[in-house]
């Protein structure tokens, strides 16, 4: 991916804590809000200035071709490491999905994915991360940091999942 590209998102990237690192883009650099043709989507790294900056992930492009909307959540980007952490957001019309039931009335199919990011690729952890009733945060505390997962209905549950060395487990609170 050019520097100039690479430059123009970290242009536009909206100043935060933590500061967006990741966008989800097509092979020319184009912002990735849906599919083009067969291109396949990328994750572009925009905080380094390697040129291993793009990373390509077969459940990703699946999701656009499923007609997701699907947005990296800058939020819960956490690091270890040369691993990074986030959590990747995607919904689409109920009617997109003849087998999906509905939570309530005229709800869409929501999901979110836990996402490890290393040495060039990229990682589907968790696909429990969003969806009916189930809800997730980031946890930064000195014992803990990673991510609360609570699922609700007749029976809650919450999940923990920590960053533990150079890996993330996941325990039940």
């Amino acid at each position: 991916m050019s520097e100039d590209i690479v430059a123009s998102y970290r242009a536009e990237s909206p100043p935060g804590i933590p500061p967006e690192k990741y966008v989800l883009v097509h092979p020319d650099g184009s912002w990735a809000v849906n599919m083009k043709l067969n291109d396949p989507i990328y994750l572009l790294n925009i905080r380094t200035e390697s040129a291993d900056n793009l990373f390509y992930s077969r459940e990703i492009d699946s999701l656009f071709k499923g007609d997701f909307s699907v947005l990296v959540d800058r939020e819960t980007l956490l690091s270890n490491g040369k691993t990074d952490y986030v959590i990747l957001t995607m919904s689409r019309p109920a009617e997109n999905n003849p087998y999906y039931v509905r939570c309530a009335p005229n709800m869409g199919e929501d999901r979110a994915y836990l996402l490890a990011i290393s040495d060039g690729k990229v990682k589907v952890v968790s696909k429990k991360f969003g969806g009916c009733s189930r809800t997730y945060e980031v946890i930064r505390e000195q014992e803990f940091i990673g991510y609360r997962v609570k699922e609700g209905g007749e029976n809650p549950e919450i999940l923990r999942y920590m960053i533990r060395g150079n890996s993330i487990v996941w325990e039940r609170e």
